[in-house]
């Protein structure tokens, strides 16, 4: 999806470059944040609903990145004007990182579950 993001996005080959050094750090520590979280909320759902451990983080996976994610993408870009190509790409991006997490933390569950 790099090349179609980068169209919708106006960027060349050349404008994404280089960077900031703090930039990957950053990235990765935001990274670690939402899994951090999705461990969490998905460990609250399997308590709460029950069910397998796994099919629990994908649920949960989705619904947050449905409700907190894709609306908020939705609504900032909205404001900022940009495209809705632009808009699905990052929201698509976005499920499958998520998605990709859930299925980590699914497949490795707490210890005692």
């Amino acid at each position: 999806m790099g090349r179609q993001w980068m169209a919708a996005a106006g960027h060349t080959d050349e404008s994404v470059r280089g960077g900031p050094p703090w930039l990957y750090p950053v990235v990765i520590l935001a990274s670690f944040v939402t899994a951090w979280v999705l461990a969490g909320s998905t460990y609250l759902a399997h308590e709460f609903y029950g069910g397998g451990y796994l099919v629990n983080a994908l649920v949960t996976g989705a619904i947050l990145w449905l409700g907190f994610t894709a609306a908020r993408l939705l609504v900032h870009d909205l404001f900022d004007t940009r495209t809705l190509r632009l808009t699905a790409i990052n929201a698509l991006h976005e499920l499958i990182t998520i998605l990709v997490m859930a299925l980590i933390l699914g497949v490795w569950p707490p210890a005692g579950l």
